[in-house]
């Protein structure tokens, strides 16, 4: 990943978040423990308004509780990175290099980073993408998925010129084109999230659709978002035209995840979420609203087993050091230590597939104490005595 310099900008939206932190968020009911949601989401040119920007998308993030959010338009690489800083359980990748980039933020209690990389990268492949697609492949609870970030070329006049190369049509159709090659080329039978600002329409007729190659194949590839598309321009992801222009395609080994009962993609209008409507959010974060695919664990083959029986505390009782083991696939977010009314003295949160944990318990008095250990769904109590 590149590194990149902090720049007196960024250090000054840096002092101003710790020191001008406001709240402007109400509270918003989304992420969930059971299932696997992953957002696309232009923020404009981020910062938009400077620590303000900052500020907003660190409340959103925090209140949206998503497992993963692929951005474009990064223009400030240091202040998304503060973002980062500001939530205790998200990390950054800001691999790209491009103006107005793409980045990804994932929560690495339960995403492991694999590999990241760009795809047509040479001069030869910069008519068909001003920015390189961004691949991240994940362990996302044991369940191996590659997300693509992208941001096709903007504009044009709704006609798609195949003979000109300089058409912005063509241009989006070749970007098309190209993933849908890379991924038959590289990814079959994988699991794959193709998302971003593909800064077109869904529904334009055959001759005129640059998504071609994938509507094209609905074998291989589906849009999760064709509904949004085909519905009220209320849901729209870019209400400003108003346009539909973000989209979130998965490939044939997610199909069966998508047709749960449970499963869904929504745009969300997080404009209502805020005291003064689009207006403040279109002033201080965007002009496009973030869409969003959510995928029950249990249709990605994620099942936790009951926790009381898979872990072990020795030694029990204990002077000072006591190892905590259990099951490999037993997943484990927390493990608290409480005094004997409840009171909670110290959390501890396990590395990422991990399966033990020493602790040194001498700093604490002798006496009865309880071990509570949190899962993804559920959790259990142990006895813990320190002599």
């Amino acid at each position: 990943m590149i590194k990149h310099s902090l720049s007196f900008v960024t250090l000054v939206i840096y002092l101003c978040t710790q020191a001008l932190f406001a709240q402007y968020v109400q509270p918003i009911n989304f992420g969930s423990s059971q299932s696997f949601e992953v957002l696309t989401w232009n923020t404009e040119w981020f910062p938009k308004n400077g620590y303000k920007s900052v500020n907003y998308l660190t409340e959103f993030v925090d209140e949206l509780d998503a497992d993963l959010i692929a951005f474009q338009e990064i223009d400030d690489i240091g202040a998304f990175n503060q973002v980062a800083n500001n939530l205790s359980k998200y990390n950054a990748i800001t691999y790209s290099s491009d103006f107005a980039g793409l980045a990804f933020l994932y929560n690495a209690n339960v995403i492991q980073v694999l590999d990241v990389y760009e795809i047509y990268t040479s001069n030869q492949y910069w008519q068909a993408f001003p920015r390189a697609p961004l691949i991240l492949k994940i362990d996302y609870l044991g369940e191996e998925i590659y997300i693509i970030n992208n941001h096709f070329k903007c504009c044009g006049d709704g006609n798609l010129n195949q003979n000109d190369n300089n058409d912005e049509e063509n241009r989006r159709l070749q970007a098309s084109t190209l993933i849908d090659q890379y991924i038959s080329g590289n990814l079959m039978g994988k699991k794959v999230i193709l998302l971003g600002d593909l800064n077109d329409v869904l529904t334009d007729a055959p001759a005129n659709n640059v998504f071609a190659p994938f509507l094209n194949n609905a074998n291989l590839y589906l849009f999760t978002d064709l509904a949004i598309a085909n519905g009220s321009s209320s849901q729209w992801s870019y209400p400003n035209w108003p346009s539909h222009l973000d989209h979130i395609a998965i490939t044939q080994p997610l199909f069966s995840s998508f047709q749960s009962p449970q499963a869904n993609c929504t745009t969300l209008l997080l404009e209502n979420y805020l005291g003064n409507g689009w207006q403040e959010y279109d002033q201080n974060l965007s002009d496009h609203r973030p869409v969003a695919l959510s995928l029950p664990n249990a249709s990605l083959g994620i099942k936790e087993p009951k926790i009381e029986s898979k872990i072990i505390v020795s030694p029990n009782p204990t002077q000072d050091s006591t190892k905590i083991e259990w099951s490999s696939n037993l997943l484990l977010k927390n493990i608290d230590l409480l005094d004997i009314n409840g009171n909670l003295l110290k959390s501890y949160t396990p590395k990422h597939k991990a399966n033990t944990l020493q602790v040194n318990f001498s700093s604490f008095a002798a006496g009865l104490y309880f071990l509570r250990f949190r899962g993804l769904k559920n959790l259990t109590i142990k006895k813990l005595i320190i002599k």
